[in-house]
């Protein structure tokens, strides 16, 4: 399949790859959903860590869902066992948002066609791919998905993040809340100050004025 014409071909079984991080992976949702409105036509299958896989049960957008943590696939039998689950998909195309040897490995060895991600960690081994720019820190993360994207013709004017949530769980967390003097009526935020990567850490006098605000 010529490159420049991957529009040309609807793509009919789409494998979306992110497995690193929480919030990096709320950041992915909006591209990923993307592809979906895209391709509507489309079966998406997201590999993800199985606490992130949590966020998308209740979602309509998200067909399969695949398990993926590094203790489980590490060494050759798991990894052979991997490649075999992914190539009987039959997917044709794989969009790979954390880029890692791995994952450039085994969308090559389960012969998906179109493998998009970034140019580092064996980008070789993709075929449609990008200059991994993310350290820079110039742009949102989600606009960085979106760049990713891009380079097969997907856009969206819809870039905020959403959680989809049944009624059951929405009915947990009001009781939760209730607990606390919290209701749905009065309104509140959520601030997390934290992140596990130093460099990304925002000044806490930047969170206490957020708080202020």
């Amino acid at each position: 399949i010529p490159l420049e014409n991957t529009l040309a071909r609807k793509f009919k079984n789409i494998l979306a790859i992110r497995t690193d991080r929480f919030g990096e992976f709320i950041l992915t949702l909006p591209a990923i959903y993307a592809l979906k409105e895209t391709f509507p036509g489309s079966r998406l299958t997201l590999m993800a860590h199985p606490y992130s896989i949590q966020l998308v049960t209740s979602s309509n957008i998200i067909d399969e869902t695949i398990g993926y943590e590094d203790r489980l696939f590490a060494g050759i039998p798991p990894t052979l066992r991997l490649i075999r689950e992914i190539k009987k998909r039959k997917f044709d195309l794989a969009v790979i948002f954390n880029p890692k040897k791995k994952f450039h490995f085994i969308t090559f060895l389960a012969g998906i066609p179109i493998r998009v991600g970034y140019d580092r960690k064996w980008g070789f081994l993709l075929n449609k791919k990008i200059k991994d720019l993310k350290s820079f820190g110039i742009k949102h993360e989600i606009e960085y998905n979106f760049d990713l994207i891009k380079a097969i013709g997907v856009n969206s004017d819809k870039k905020l993040p959403f959680i989809y949530i049944d009624n059951k769980e929405e009915e947990r967390a009001l009781g939760i809340l209730a607990e606390h003097g919290i209701s749905k009526e009065s309104g509140f935020a959520v601030i997390h100050p934290w992140t596990s990567d130093p460099i990304k850490q925002w000044p806490i006098n930047n969170f206490i004025e957020l708080a202020k605000e």
